[in-house]
Order: structure tokens, then C-alpha cells, then sequence
């Protein structure tokens, strides 16, 4: 119980009841906590903990908070107070714990359809340009260089700092003037951080960006790549093959991505 604790946790509990939901939990003069608390210091803090992830949402998301308006904004913000409990104390991976209050939020319902997969398409420039440059262990890393001029047997693996991301709405065409007027249509990106440590998009085809999925789960040669693909994509009779030139538009699209820095070779096996 709250009154069997110290009184230093008592008032941050108190305290951060007030902040979160200030209706819920008002001010009413007494000690909070059993500590003296001044009510002008209180609401400085409660207006300084809103004002300020209302920012971020602003500044993360500044297209959906364009097409939502200021009120449904301030009311998400609001709700994500009080209603999620935040498991980082780092200010720039709030966005991704915005995008999980989000996926539980019960006002969902009444937001645009495509609010979760704009937000995504949104945050995915600051998770991008903040994420850690290699998840190669160290002894590991002198065994991969960029991948330039491709064989189709060389063993291929996708940069840490190349993501596939794809939705079922077409988030890139969502703005302010069209927003009631966008209709479901599969849509997917490879987004990656370039030399210039500049975050680009390139918008991908199904099939290129399955094999590019294939190949962000495990290295892989194009054969072997273009293999499994056909076990895990290719909806035709079992003795019908994929159209030639399909192989080839493939292997053309990902020689074009190497030359992006995106695709890294194994040097020694």
C-alpha cells in the first residue's frame, strides 16, 4: 500500500499521478506524500511534462499531427500519459514507445484507418538515423565489404542500416488534402542511412522487397536467395516456374541497391 512506503516514494507516486492525469488526480491543497508541495511548482511540472511530449509527437510525427489537428493531437497525448507506462528513460525512442500506445489504443477505432502505418512511416527517419552503425560482432566485421559488383553465388547479407518496411496503406501519398480520400494499397520501402548519414527511401516492388526480407534474416547468396524465395513466395503449380526475366529484373534491382551501399559481401568464409 502507498502509505507503507517511504515518504520520498510516496510523493513520487503522487506526484507523477498528478502529472499524468491532473482530472483524475487534482491538487487539493494538502501534502503530497506527507511532504509540503506548492501548487504553482506542481502545475509548472504537469505543464512541463505535456508541453513537452506534445513537442516531440509534433516533431516526430508532423504530418499526422498536421492531418489529425491540434485537439485529437493534444487528447493522444494526453492519453499516452496516462495510460502507458514508458520502458526507456531515452528521449529519442519515445516515438517507438508512442507507436506501441498506439497499437493497444482503444481510440483507435475513431482515428483514420491508417494512422498506425502513417505513424510507422513517420518514425522510422529518427529510428533509423539514431540506430547503432553494425550488430556484427567486432572480430566479424572485417569479414564483410560493401557488396559492389554482384555474383550470383557470393554470399550477400543487408546493412544494419537498411530496413524493409512495408504497409497496406499508401503512406507516402498522405497528406493534409487528401488524407479522407486514401484508399488500402500495399506499399514498401527500403529505407536506409547513407554516407552523408541522410536517411533516403526507395520504394520497392512485392517481389523485391520479399527477397530483400529473406535476406534481412539470414545471408545468403542470390541463388540460394532466389531459392527460398520461390519456396516461401511463388503461388503456381509445383513444375511451373517463375518467368526468366523475373530472375533477372531481380538480380538487375539488387546490383542497383549495392551500388546504394546497401548490400554488404563476405569477404571470407
Amino acid at each position: 500500500m502507498t502509505h507503507d512506503l517511504p515518504k520520498f516514494q510516496q510523493l513520487q507516486q503522487q506526484m507523477t499521478q498528478m502529472i499524468r492525469d491532473p482530472e483524475a488526480h487534482p491538487y487539493q491543497g494538502e501534502k503530497v506524500g506527507g511532504l509540503p508541495v506548492a501548487s504553482e511548482r506542481l502545475a509548472a511540472y504537469q505543464s512541463l511534462f505535456f508541453n513537452n511530449l506534445h513537442g516531440f509527437v509534433g516533431s516526430v510525427f508532423p504530418v499526422l499531427s498536421e492531418v489529425l489537428g491540434e485537439e485529437t493531437v493534444a487528447r493522444l497525448t494526453r492519453d499516452f500519459l496516462k495510460q502507458h507506462q514508458a520502458h526507456t528513460p531515452l528521449f529519442h525512442e519515445l516515438g517507438q514507445e508512442f507507436l506501441q500506445f498506439l497499437s493497444h489504443y482503444e481510440g483507435l477505432a475513431d482515428l483514420p484507418p491508417w494512422t498506425l502505418s502513417f505513424a510507422h512511416y513517420e518514425w522510422v527517419e529518427l529510428a533509423l538515423m539514431v540506430a547503432p552503425e553494425s550488430s556484427i560482432p567486432e572480430a566479424e566485421q572485417a569479414n564483410w565489404a560493401l557488396a559492389k559488383d554482384l555474383t550470383l553465388e557470393q554470399k550477400l547479407r543487408l546493412s544494419d542500416l537498411a530496413w524493409v518496411v512495408s504497409y497496406e496503406w499508401p503512406v507516402d501519398q498522405i497528406a493534409l488534402e487528401n488524407a479522407d480520400q486514401i484508399q488500402p494499397e500495399w506499399t514498401g520501402f527500403l529505407v536506409y542511412r547513407d554516407d552523408a548519414e541522410q536517411v533516403q527511401f526507395i520504394k520497392l516492388t512485392p517481389l523485391l522487397a520479399q527477397l530483400l526480407h529473406l535476406l534481412s534474416e539470414q545471408p545468403a547468396s542470390f541463388e540460394t536467395l532466389w531459392q527460398s524465395w520461390m519456396q516461401a513466395y511463388w503461388d503456381a503449380p509445383q513444375d511451373e516456374m517463375p518467368p526468366t526475366h523475373l530472375k533477372s529484373d531481380a538480380f538487375n534491382a539488387l546490383q542497383s541497391l549495392s551500388e546504394e551501399g546497401v548490400l554488404l559481401t563476405r569477404v571470407v568464409d
